[in-house]
């Protein structure tokens, strides 16, 4: 599986790509980028299957950068250091993430999922989701979740 990690933040990409070569098989990493920009640019040159994607980079984030393409077809394990809302937002769209530092047992069960998932990637519509849970989540007091009995609240 080809990889490109994209992070603005160097030791996280030196960390991440050591731990995928140490406890990954099957990965080839392609490369890093520090900023959305430069990832959408490099994804449409370099055609990975999967990227690690942080959320809050400069120039263009994460979610923004998904938002360029017209069809995304690699998927994406976002990685970020921002679990009070970020993390809940993505669990609302079942993406896969893994919340900084990384944990090498949440690495390997991701990434394991990733390649064992026949699903292609989430769709333009899961990024708006995702974008808008983003932005609401900070107001939110409750959240329904529907059970086979009842939904809790």
């Amino acid at each position: 599986m080809k990889v490109l990690i994209i992070d603005d933040e160097q030791h996280c990409i030196t960390t991440l790509t050591w731990s995928l070569q140490q406890y990954c098989e099957n990965i080839e990493i392609l490369g890093s980028a520090k900023n959305g920009l430069e990832g959408f640019e490099k994804i449409n040159h370099l055609k990975p299957d999967l990227i690690f994607l942080d959320i809050e980079m400069p120039i263009l984030s994460g979610i923004d950068m998904l938002e360029k393409f017209e069809k995304i077809d690699f998927k994406i394990i976002f990685t970020t250091a921002y679990d009070k809302y970020a993390i809940k937002a993505i669990k609302l769209n079942a993406c896969d993430y893994l919340l900084k530092p990384i944990d090498k047992d949440e690495l390997i069960n991701a990434v394991e999922k990733i390649q064992l998932s026949p699903d292609l990637p989430i769709s333009n519509e899961r990024i708006q989701n995702i974008k808008h849970n983003l932005h609401v989540l900070p107001t939110l007091q409750k959240i329904a979740i529907p059970s086979s009995e009842e939904s809790c609240f």
